[in-house]
């Protein structure tokens, strides 16, 4: 298996990060953002 379940659960933290941007960014992408070292989030 390439990603885990963390993997897919963090992307989709960050994915709903960038959503909160939405309309507000332009002409900029929404970007979101999660930093895990070893499970923990820390950013």
């Amino acid at each position: 298996m390439l990603f885990t379940e963390s993997d897919h659960q963090y992307m989709t933290l960050a994915i709903e990060l960038a959503a909160r941007g939405r309309f507000t960014t332009t002409p900029n992408p929404n970007v979101g953002c999660v930093i895990v070292k070893n499970n923990t989030i820390l950013g």
